[in-house]
């Protein structure tokens, strides 16, 4: 017969292996999962219905704030879900070239949990939350390109982190 601390032994390192194999199993068909997952993405600007604008006592600083009205929609968004996933982070980023320097600003986000997630989302005339700022002005007639990104937070796990849209923007020559 065993003695107490050779069971003890067994019963321990195969509730460990037994872990270790839970997890790497959990691993592997996660990235399975994400695998070719697409949606279809389209966006546009209807009006830019706001500029507001600012101008400093110090160093003669000068911006404009843009709001905006957009059109996106995205379409099977339930290619995303799996049995890990616990919500959808998806947001919109303008980026832009400044004096050899890359600019990033998200100006619209929304977090669908997983028992919300519905198979399309139509937001025909969706304001903009947070307004883009023209510091010094450098950004009148200017492509700006909008990147849709999606994050998927999972249960348990990394994110993961995927553009699925990139759409080109001219911003206007004068702001009203």
């Amino acid at each position: 017969m065993h003695s107490l601390s050779v069971r003890f032994n067994r019963i321990f390192f195969f509730g460990i292996t037994a872990l270790v194999v839970m997890c790497l199993l959990n691993y592997l068909s996660g990235l399975y999962i994400l695998k070719d997952k697409y949606i279809e993405a389209s966006f546009k600007f209807v009006r830019h219905e706001d500029f507001t604008r600012f101008e400093g006592k110090m160093r003669n600083a000068k911006w404009d704030r843009l709001t905006s009205v957009f059109f996106l929609e995205m379409k099977k968004l339930k290619n995303l879900d799996n049995w890990n996933l616990k919500q959808l982070f998806v947001y919109l980023e303008a980026t832009w070239e400044e004096k050899g320097k890359r600019n990033e600003h998200i100006f619209w986000d929304r977090i669908i949990p997983r028992p919300e997630l519905p198979e399309s989302i139509v937001l025909p005339s969706q304001k903009v939350k947070y307004s883009i700022c023209d510091a010094n002005l450098n950004l009148r007639g200017k492509v700006v390109t909008v990147n849709l990104w999606i994050e998927q937070v999972p249960v348990f796990g990394w994110i993961h982190r995927r553009k699925y849209g990139s759409f080109q923007l001219k911003m206007p020559e004068h702001y009203t």
